[in-house]
């Protein structure tokens, strides 16, 4: 269940009823993102862009931004954009690949 996955996500996230841990909530928002949950999709790219839970990675979070947005979260479209911002081209334009790699294995169920 892609809610309950991002739902655990958030608890880890902040701690709520659990130890916090970022990992784990990296864990669970990648379970429901992968599932197509827009909301987790944006958080993995936060996590991504700040390096909470797993290294920083702005091609991840262009990425999983890019997902997020393609599948209705709107307010990922400006993360996805500074994002871009820490990217040279080439690794941009693998960026991108790699969005659509995901988005094609992470459509809403």
């Amino acid at each position: 269940n892609a809610s309950a996955q991002f739902s655990l996500g958030l608890m880890y996230l902040d701690g709520q009823g659990v130890v916090q841990d970022d990992r784990q909530a990296v864990t669970w928002f990648r379970k429901a993102a992968e599932q197509g949950h827009a909301t987790a999709q944006n958080n993995l790219g936060v996590c991504y862009a700040k390096g909470q839970g797993l290294p920083q990675d702005y091609q991840q979070a262009y990425a999983w931004f890019s997902v997020a947005a393609a599948n209705g979260y709107a307010d990922a479209i400006k993360y996805r954009d500074l994002s871009a911002q820490q990217l040279p081209p080439t690794q941009l334009v693998e960026a991108q690949a790699l969005a659509t790699r995901y988005f094609e294995h992470s459509r809403p169920k």
